[in-house]
């Protein structure tokens, strides 16, 4: 298991050095100049001169991108003068680092994606399941036109409607911002009503091709209750397919959901995504995605790792 991961980790730092490579490729050779649209840049040629000295961002050659990546990485290991931690760079309005804005932003879109995941996994597997052990009955037409909702629909769509009718119209919760609990509810509400939908039917699917499976006939024909069959032997089951959702679940957990924050106001790591790429702030850009590129290693080393403690007869060899 050690030498195991330890392989992985290397690998992972190579697969995360050819994802930062590509994305700071496709920032560089698109056809904007990152730093006159930038809103706070545009009013101090002498500071978006030095931005762009800093960055490499005045010759756009091949050796010159190279050149600008090297001192793109050169400037993840600075310290921030304000915290004396790793900075990660230095965003073009110069009033925080990009660590700084990650570490401001994090907590909230980790709170409601995490309080979110909990609320669809006691909700979507249990609905799976029994879809899957009552198929074309009217629990499982019911339950499946629910899905087909959830996976259909935008996710602008759900919060428009929760904040115009929960929150404008009849007053229950806050229209936006993040004061209290109950500014939490609706993004909550409109992350869980649309991942619910996915895991479902993920789980209905699973379930139904195990318990099409040999040895759960077998099971049943040595006269044990359907209950012992479904929870001990089909579920876990069921589980190991489950488990590769675990590579995708962790970046979900950080990256926060750009348009649902966008909607209620909540200033998450999403929110802050968005507004500082319109701004074309490339150092926070560069440090938000390989963020996320980190966790979805992360994430999948994990999922390998949860394979052979579900499933035995997995080896990581």
């Amino acid at each position: 298991m050690f030498k195991y991961i330890l392989k992985r980790i290397g690998i992972s730092i190579l697969l995360l050095v050819a994802v930062s490579l590509i994305i700071y490729f496709i920032l560089r050779l698109m056809p904007v100049d990152f730093v006159t649209m930038n809103s706070n840049l545009q009013s101090n040629p002498e500071q978006a001169e030095m931005h762009r000295e800093a960055l490499g961002l005045d010759d756009n050659s091949f050796w010159g991108i190279i050149k600008g990546y090297g001192k793109w990485v050169g400037s993840l290991f600075e310290k921030d003068a304000e915290t004396g931690h790793i900075s990660l760079g230095q965003t073009f309005s110069g009033s925080k680092s990009v660590a700084q804005l990650l570490v401001q932003g994090i907590p909230y879109s980790f709170i409601v994606a995490a309080v979110a995941t909990v609320f669809e996994f006691l909700i979507a597997i249990p609905l799976g399941i029994t879809a899957a052990t009552h198929q074309y009955s009217f629990r499982d037409y019911f339950i499946t036109v629910l899905v087909m909702i959830g996976i259909s629909l935008p996710s602008f769509f759900f919060a428009n409607i929760f904040k115009t009718v929960f929150a404008e119209a009849l007053g229950w919760f806050p229209v936006s911002g993040a004061g209290t609990f109950r500014h939490y509810v609706l993004p909550i509400f409109t992350i869980s009503v649309l991942s619910l939908g996915g895991r479902m039917r993920m789980t209905r699917t699973n379930m139904l091709e195990v318990l099409n499976s040999d040895y759960i006939r077998t099971a049943r024909a040595k006269g044990l209750s359907e209950n012992k069959v479904i929870n001990k032997h089909a579920f876990r089951n069921t589980l190991i397919p489950l488990v590769t959702t675990l590579a995708g679940l962790l970046p979900s957990l950080f990256s926060g959901a750009i348009i649902t924050e966008q909607i209620f106001g909540l200033p998450g790591i999403g929110k802050m995504a968005l507004e500082y790429t319109n701004e074309g702030d490339i150092p926070f850009i560069m440090g938000y995605n390989m963020f996320l590129a980190t966790l979805s290693v992360v994430g999948i080393l994990l999922a390998d790792i949860m394979y052979a403690v579900v499933d035995p007869r997995v080896k990581l060899k």
